[in-house]
């Protein structure tokens, strides 16, 4: 008997149903590849503004940690108040001491003009470091601009005053983190 093994056709079409489900079996794994992909990357973009977040709340902490910080936000916030200095002598600041002690910061004549300038020192790097921060994506503007675009309204009310003192004083990037909030910016005092 002769061996009559497979009909050629059958085999043909055979063949194309295998290769047709391996197309199909491919596409349906690409297809799944791409969608974990995008789900990986979703997640991984949550964690890290999380992260962000979480930084934005970190630095934030520190400034009003930071007694000189908090010292100079203090003196914003209020026209008239006694503050301490490191050696515990109690001084009065008014509005108007703080441009006049600003704008005589190297003399350093007497004690209260000290603790103004170095309130107001630490306060500024402090928005260097917030600058520096937000540039390279440690953190977001939206994570620190509660409270700090009131402060920086408060500081556009002598915004003359402050922009020379940062210039004088290298907070390069406090300027720039200021220039951030519409009060700051459209300020002409």
């Amino acid at each position: 008997m002769p061996n009559q093994g497979m009909d050629p056709l059958l085999k043909d079409w055979i063949q194309v149903i295998q290769w047709s489900v391996a197309i199909v079996g491919g596409l349906i794994a690409a297809g799944v590849a791409i969608y974990q992909l995008r789900a990986n990357t979703k997640q991984r973009e949550r964690e890290l503004r999380f992260k962000q977040a979480e930084a934005g709340k970190e630095i934030l902490e520190e400034l009003f940690r930071d007694d000189e910080s908090k010292r100079a936000l203090e003196m914003l916030d209020f026209k008239n108040n006694y503050f301490k200095n490191e050696k515990g002598e109690e001084f009065h600041v008014s509005s108007q001491d703080i441009p006049k002690a600003l704008k005589n910061a190297n003399e350093k004549e007497d004690a209260r003009t000290v603790l103004i300038v170095r309130s107001f020192d630490a306060l500024f790097y402090s928005l260097n470091l917030f600058e520096h921060f937000i540039t390279v994506e440690l953190t977001t503007e939206e994570d620190v601009s509660i409270p700090m675009e009131y402060y920086a309204n408060r500081l556009a009310k002598n915004k003359s005053v402050y922009v020379e003192y940062i210039q004088n004083n290298t907070y390069p990037k406090a300027l720039i983190f200021l220039n951030r909030f519409s009060d700051w910016r459209e300020s002409r005092a």
